[in-house]
């Protein structure tokens, strides 16, 4: 069985579950969240969501999972307060062996003080340790610098310009290897 939870000096990370359910939602029907994303989503979209996250959680932590063809969703807890600050997650590249892509949403309590590269280096580390991923994949729209600069800061490479539901963006790669060499990893 996969162990749930990682965490950071600041953050708990546990998997998403059914009482997560309106703070989630209500971070995809963000016009201000989602304005780098792609787009609000509708509220049948936002639940549909929410039920595929759930899903990919139970098939990740039931003790039959196959870990390497998995997805998986956690809440990002800050430890000092209890608050919810956002959700991560990687979704399974099924046509790409031992490959994820990358996501992360955070509300605007965790804005300009660090928090996506400390919860998504502590997901990585969590990820290529434990559940056999050797490739990450990033992908973010060109107008969301932050996190274009948080990506290169992790080590994403090899960046190359796609469009994402008509949207100029940028996918980047991180290989395993790559993150293990990175100082912060160690």
């Amino acid at each position: 069985m996969v162990d749930r939870v990682f965490e950071t000096s600041r953050f708990l990370c546990t998997p998403v579950q059914q009482s997560d359910s309106n703070f989630v939602r209500s971070l995809y029907q963000s016009s201000s969240r989602m304005a780098h994303l792609g787009g609000v989503f509708s509220q049948q979209n936002a639940q549909a969501l929410f039920e595929k996250m759930l899903d990919a959680n139970t098939k990740l932590f039931s003790s039959e999972s196959s870990s390497e063809s998995s997805s998986g969703y956690w809440l990002i807890v800050n430890k000092n307060t209890g608050d919810k600050m956002g959700v991560q997650g990687i979704s399974a590249v099924t046509s790409l062996l031992a490959t994820a892509e990358v996501g992360i949403i955070l509300n605007e309590q965790a804005e300009g003080k660090g928090t996506p590269f400390e919860v998504l280096s502590a997901m990585f580390s969590y990820v290529f340790s434990s559940l056999g991923v050797e490739l990450l994949i990033e992908r973010h729209v060109f107008s969301n610098k932050a996190i274009g600069r948080v990506s290169r800061r992790l080590g994403f490479n090899h960046t190359v310009a796609v469009k994402y539901n008509d949207t100029p963006s940028e996918l980047s790669v991180l290989e395993k290897k790559d993150w293990l060499k990175q100082s912060y990893c160690q």
